[in-house]
């Protein structure tokens, strides 16, 4: 039995949503240096808890033990937020758990789960229909019970037949051409949309000028900032922004101004995410039985106040 995957909530809101978000995720303190409820004074954390005053209190113990004040007051909405922006923005940092923490299409989250049940019932309908055709093959079902089935869970046919009983036609079925012609038509559907993704990714890369570093994604533009890739806008956006004043290359090139965007939070592998072989399924999302061992919190700067 495959284990429920889950991702990061994008937003917590009371400060008991935040460590019951840190005890779901069963999120490991002395590795990811995010500490919750106490006054943590080591070097090298990331601390909130409330005083007792009542006061959230937010701040980051910086390499040389110094204690950089980020919030302390009443407000536990905005404290919360605060703190836990930042560990999402940590964990965008590690593409590893980046890829198990966060949701990567953001625009299908809503309609996921949506889709995953439009499939299963599918499946259902589709097997009804099979496992009552046998029955009505050895007998055990009216023919009648079988055609009344197909019928109703297919409003092609059933808008067809209907055509036909208008017409007057003699058959009742609707004939091979029928689902020849469905057939075709479902592939040439499916090739365009595959020909039309290609056509809009294949400016995919990286634009640079003299103000960011940029990479387009299909409609979407990122740029870099602040050591992270971030989400520009669209490439009509930055065209009416930048014109032709810009470099493109197709593909990433060592250097220190930008990082390779294929490794970011927001790189999605489009030619893969229709393929039911991709690692999609299977590597991404949390479950229990993940650990927090390879999470290196060297990767953060500790010298910044925040």
């Amino acid at each position: 039995m495959n284990e429920e995957k889950k991702y990061l909530p994008e937003k917590v809101t009371t400060y008991s949503q935040l460590e019951e978000v840190f005890r779901e995720f069963a999120i490991d303190s002395e590795k990811t240096r995010f500490y919750i409820g106490k006054d943590y004074t080591d070097p090298k954390a990331f601390v909130i808890y409330q005083d007792d005053f009542g006061n959230y209190v937010v701040y980051k113990m910086k390499a040389d033990g110094t204690r950089a004040l980020r919030y302390k007051g009443p407000d536990e909405e905005y404290a919360v937020n605060e703190y836990y922006q930042k560990f999402l923005e940590e964990v965008r940092k590690r593409p590893a758990f980046a890829k198990k923490l966060l949701d990567n299409n953001p625009r299908n989250r809503a309609n996921k789960n949506k889709m995953n049940e439009d499939i299963k019932w599918f499946m259902i309908l589709f097997i009804a229909v099979f496992v009552s055709s046998l029955f009505t093959i050895i007998g055990l079902l009216p023919r009648w019970a079988t055609v009344a089935l197909f019928l109703t869970i297919n409003p092609g046919i059933f808008i067809l037949v209907i055509i036909n009983k208008i017409f007057k036609r003699e058959e009742f079925f609707p004939p091979k051409a029928f689902s020849i012609i469905a057939l075709v038509s479902i592939l040439t559907l499916g090739f365009a949309s595959n020909i039309a993704k290609r056509i809009e990714h294949r400016k995919d890369g990286y634009y640079i000028t003299g103000k960011h570093s940029y990479y387009r994604q299909g409609r979407d533009m990122y740029y870099f900032i602040n050591d992270n890739w971030t989400y520009y806008g669209t490439y009509d956006d930055f065209i009416d922004y930048y014109d032709d004043d810009y470099y493109y290359y197709d593909d990433y090139i060592y250097n220190d101004d930008y990082n390779n965007f294929e490794d970011s939070y927001y790189y999605d592998d489009w030619k893969k995410e229709d393929s039911w072989s991709s690692s999609d399924s299977s590597d991404s999302g949390w479950s229990s039985s993940d650990s927090w061992d390879s999470w290196d919190s060297g990767g953060t700067d500790w010298d910044s106040d925040w």
